[in-house]
């Protein structure tokens, strides 16, 4: 029983009374009280001593609040430290997890939706004209481009399990926000360029830097760029972005405009669910609205920076 206390991964230790010393404590239990205890604690261990019942005391300091439960056999008390801090921090988490998955499976059945009504609607077409030459092309045509949308979704859902299985395994390092920014654009002028989009950037000097990983957002920042190709009109502009503010880098893709009706669909789009995932592993946070009278969508994307005090 001494070595299992000792090496507990949850801060435990065993008191024995009347003068409560501590006989044997686990390594987070040291680091989190020290030798001397609170003297509510104290007060505490030597209630349950005389009442030879289970007593709880909650413990709140400027960063963590955490409960002790302390219960006694005999002349010997043992005390649990739960720390709430991280408790809810888990929960929270949990719950942000539980919401994203939600959100991708409700992007994925939107974007297979697509796809399949386009290969049903030319499969007609060619058992009604498949006579016609000309049709027949047309809807080779269509079907590849389909095929070819369905393999990059599947590429997509791919990159979720990743996202949703190495969720932890981040490999975080002080990153040059601005290169990373250039690096993307650099990537999508074929595409923007294959729509005739002009893609015109401002971006602040010395930007700073973000606490990130490299490939992580390299990934959410081709996705957001993808999709902003994807949904603007050919031959439009596409203006980009960058400017500190309050502690952040705020990167807009998009001309923005106060006055048009807009709606979010950062939700139902796969690869932006992926993006927003992978930026708020970052402490990041993604905003996309499209126009409900014109053509057109703008992005919004937010990182805190790294400081000195950081």
């Amino acid at each position: 029983m001494t070595r299992a206390l000792e090496q507990a991964p949850l801060p435990i230790a065993l008191f024995r009374a009347p003068r409560y010393n501590c006989v044997i404590a686990s390594e987070p239990w040291r680091k989190r009280f020290g030798r001397q205890l609170p003297t509510i604690l104290t007060e505490r261990l030597a209630r349950a001593y005389l009442t030879q019942r289970t007593i709880t005391v909650k413990l709140r300091g400027t960063a963590r609040t955490s409960q002790v439960v302390i219960q006694p056999a005999a002349d010997e008390l043992l005390a649990t430290c739960i720390d709430y801090t991280e408790l809810h921090g888990a929960r929270a988490e949990a719950a942000r997890v539980r919401k994203f998955k939600a959100q991708a499976f409700t992007a994925m059945s939107h974007d297979l939706r697509g796809p399949i009504s386009t290969i049903l609607l030319w499969e007609r077409v060619l058992r009604e004209q498949g006579d016609n030459a000309e049709t027949r092309e047309r809807a080779v045509d269509a079907i590849r481009e389909t095929a070819l949308s369905q393999a990059k979704l599947l590429t997509d859902l791919v990159r979720l399990s990743t996202v949703i299985a190495d969720r932890a395994d981040l490999l975080l390092d002080r990153v040059d926000i601005a290169s990373l920014l250039a690096d993307a654009i650099e990537a999508e002028v074929p595409a923007a360029n294959a729509k005739q989009i002009t893609l015109c950037t401002d971006v602040q000097p010395r930007l700073g830097y973000v606490y990130a990983s490299v490939e992580r957002l390299q990934t959410a920042f081709a996705k957001i760029f993808e999709t902003a190709i994807r949904v603007n009109p050919s031959g439009s502009k596409l203006d980009v972005s960058a400017r500190r503010r309050q502690g952040r880098v705020v990167i807009t893709i998009g001309k923005p405009n106060p006055d048009a009706n807009r709606e979010s669909f950062a939700g139902l789009d796969l690869g932006l669910v992926v993006a927003g995932e992978l930026l708020a592993m970052h402490a990041g946070t993604l905003k996309a609205e499209r126009l409900l009278r014109a053509q057109g969508a703008t992005f919004a994307i937010s990182l805190p920076l790294l400081t000195a005090r950081t």
